[in-house]
């Protein structure tokens, strides 16, 4: 396509998740160039910000969009029952894993 895209392929993003030069297209989850871990959370708080940026030029197409702050590096890998891996900016707290190994927060997407 004629997006603009970095090295690696990933489709370059404005801070409204905009794809750099077009005006109608907004791209979300692991095509985007963010600084930020491919996370399935993470991808869904950017479709949260697009979709609230589609529905505001929708109604007004000149509105203000919202913007997207990239996250700070994070991973919870669990790897049974007790054991797993955690990378946050501030340490490494391991009852996230006990967390997420609980349903591997599948919980959190099935309200849809």
């Amino acid at each position: 396509s004629g997006l603009a895209k970095s090295e690696d392929g990933a489709v370059k993003v404005e801070k409204n998740l905009k794809a750099v030069g077009a005006d109608n297209i907004f791209v979300v989850g692991d095509l985007t160039d963010l600084p930020e871990l491919k996370l399935g959370a993470l991808a869904a708080k950017h479709s949260v910000i697009a979709a609230k940026n589609i529905a505001a030029l929708i109604k007004n197409p000149g509105a203000r969009l919202k913007k997207y702050k990239p996250s700070s590096p994070i991973g919870l890998i669990p790897v049974g029952r007790k054991k797993g891996a955690v990378k946050l900016p501030f340490g490494h707290p391991n009852f996230l894993i006990t967390l997420k190994q609980h349903d591997l927060f599948v919980s959190r997407f099935l309200h849809i």
